[in-house]
Parts: C-alpha cells; sequence; structure tokens
C-alpha cells in the first residue's frame, strides 16, 4: 500500500508541475496584456474594458502560451533529473525503435482519428457542449497554420506523452496493474484538457496511448501515434465547411473503428516478442523500477 500511495504522490506531482506550467506563463501574458493596457490608456483606467482586453489577449495567444509552458515543463523535468544525475530519457521510457516498428503506431492515429471525429459528428451530444467544443477548438486552431502545427501537432504531444505515458504511467505501473495504472493516467489525461468533450475523447485515446507504450516498451511509438492524431485534427480543421454525403462519413467511420481494432491486434502480436529480446522501458504489472534502455545502454534506471 505504500508504494501505491508514493505513486499516486508522483503522478500528482507531475501532473501538478505540467498544470502549474501552464498557470504560470498564463499569469504572465495576464500581467504583460495589463500592463500594456495601463500604458495606452493613461489615468482612470476601465475595468470592464481592461478585463476584456486582457481576455483577448489571452486567447489570441493560446496556442503560444501552450508551446511556451510545454517546453518550459520538459525543461525543468531534464533538469530535476540532470541535477540528479539521471538519464532523462530512461526515466521518460523514451527507448529507440526501429523505423518499421512505427508503421503500426501511425496507421492507428489515422484510424483513431477518423473513428474520432466521425463519432463526434453523430453523437447526439447537446448544443452547448458542441458550441463551448467549437469555441475552444476556433481558438487553439484559429491562428496561424505553422504555428498551431509547431504546437497542436509537435510540441504539445512529445511532452504529454513525457508527462503523462513517460512519467505518470511508468511510475504508477510500478504499484499496481498496468490496466489500474493507464486508467488513472487517461483520467487525468482527460481532465487536463478541460472541455467536456475534449476530455471524453481524450480519456479514451489515453487508454490507447497507454496501450501502446506499454506494449512497445517505449514511448516513442505512442508519441508517434499522438503526433499523427493531432496532425490530422489540424488539418481537418482548415476544412470544416467541407460537408461530406452521409455514406462518406459512415464509410470513414467503419474503416476508423475496424482498423483501429485490426492494428491494434497487430500491435499485440508484433510486439509480443519484445518480451523475449528486452526489458520495458515502460515497468510491466508490479515491477519496481524499470530496468532498462535504449539499445545501445545496459545502464539501469536508479530506483
Amino acid at each position: 500500500m505504500k508504494k501505491v500511495f508514493k505513486s499516486l504522490g508522483m503522478a500528482v506531482l507531475f501532473f501538478l508541475l505540467f498544470f502549474g506550467m501552464q498557470l504560470i506563463v498564463s499569469i504572465v501574458f495576464c500581467v504583460v496584456a495589463m500592463v500594456s493596457f495601463l500604458s495606452q490608456n493613461a489615468g482612470s483606467p476601465d475595468m470592464p474594458a481592461m478585463i476584456a482586453k486582457i481576455t483577448e489577449s489571452i486567447m489570441n495567444d493560446t496556442t503560444i502560451i501552450a508551446t511556451i509552458s510545454n517546453s518550459l515543463t520538459v525543461l525543468v523535468l531534464f533538469l530535476i533529473f540532470l541535477g540528479q544525475k539521471k538519464k532523462f530519457t530512461l526515466e521518460a521510457g523514451i527507448k529507440k525503435l526501429q523505423v518499421k516498428a512505427l508503421v503500426l503506431p501511425l496507421l492507428l492515429g489515422i484510424t483513431l482519428y477518423s473513428a474520432v471525429s466521425m463519432i463526434l459528428g453523430m453523437l447526439p451530444i447537446p448544443e452547448t457542449l458542441i458550441d463551448q467544443y467549437s469555441d475552444a477548438s476556433g481558438i487553439l486552431f484559429g491562428g496561424s497554420i505553422w504555428i498551431t502545427i509547431l504546437a497542436v501537432a509537435i510540441v504539445a504531444p512529445i511532452t504529454e506523452e513525457i508527462v503523462f505515458r513517460g512519467f505518470i504511467l511508468s511510475r504508477l505501473c510500478r504499484s499496481m496493474p498496468p490496466v489500474v495504472a493507464a486508467t488513472i493516467s487517461s483520467v487525468i489525461f482527460g481532465a487536463a484538457h478541460g472541455n467536456w468533450i475534449w476530455m471524453a475523447y481524450a480519456f479514451v485515446l489515453g487508454m490507447i496511448l497507454c496501450y501502446v507504450a506499454i506494449k512497445y516498451h517505449s514511448i516513442v511509438a505512442s508519441m508517434v501515434l499522438h503526433i499523427t492524431f493531432n496532425l490530422l485534427g489540424v488539418i481537418a480543421s482548415n476544412f470544416e465547411d467541407v460537408e461530406a454525403p452521409v455514406f462518406v462519413g459512415l464509410a470513414l467511420l467503419v474503416v476508423g473503428l475496424v482498423g483501429s481494432v485490426i492494428i491494434m491486434v497487430l500491435i499485440n502480436k508484433n510486439t509480443a516478442v519484445l518480451e523475449k529480446i528486452d526489458a520495458p522501458a515502460i515497468p510491466a504489472e508490479n515491477e519496481e523500477a524499470p530496468p532498462t534502455i535504449a539499445a545501445d545502454s545496459k545502464e539501469q534506471v536508479p530506483k
């Protein structure tokens, strides 16, 4: 039981670092926006106008704030383990994989996005939630396409895999069954997305990302899946006004669901051999600490 509480405590600390960095960067941007407003409106400031201006500024800079906070999160984690004289890549579950091994995670990212996007379009979701989801998506995808790709399809997936699968999942796996660890990690991952619709499918996506990370013994595979999923979301956001026939949507839904199941079965089959040739960077059930490593190192991860 002591190990369980220790693992949960570590998971909470990693999440607080992730969330806290976003909060700190957001506050800094708020202060900058406030100072800018006051400098342009000397004398007695109009408080409602100032609040509106700060809110607008934060909304416009959402992707930049996310990029900066995510980058700082990884930097802080790197410095923490550097100070402890531990190898960051091993602690984060980053193990080298052959390029051909990443084909299935990439394809899974495509089929999952197809399934999720079609399901969201077909479910009888309350209009209020749809409006909130559309507003949030508009803020996230509304800026420059290149900044959005950098923030949403590169920096965010890499950071989230390092935090939620690399550190949170691996620590939870040391004291509880992988399914329980994956569920807790995915609940936290979903909660971090804020919007109810994002939270729902982020939980499902989180479970699949955990599955892939555990099967490959490396978050590199889950990074590829996550990057592919998010990149398709960015691309699709530029074609929101295009209406496809109903049969096309149904075909994409079937292909997405069936394809995802088939690919996950193939991943399970193809990664079974890893159990025989390499110890996991993402620890197995009840394993005290990840014993291992990149292919070019025999160094053990310190407990």
